[in-house]
């Protein structure tokens, strides 16, 4: 749907509020996935970064 809206909007034709109303859900589901994946990276990164700190200090 975020492909259909954008083409329409760049093609000047008007998109019914159906459109409108599931890409913003799809932007809003793809902010929520980002924001898990970074949450999920940094406790990984800093996991990792704890770990090699006890093994040299160890």
């Amino acid at each position: 749907m975020l492909i259909w809206h954008g083409s329409l909007t760049v093609l000047g034709q008007e998109s019914s509020k159906m459109i409108a109303g599931i890409a913003g859900l799809g932007h809003i589901l793809i902010t929520a996935g980002m924001i898990v994946f970074f949450v999920a990276l940094r406790r990984a990164v800093i996991g990792r970064g704890s770990a090699s700190v006890t093994a040299v200090t160890a």
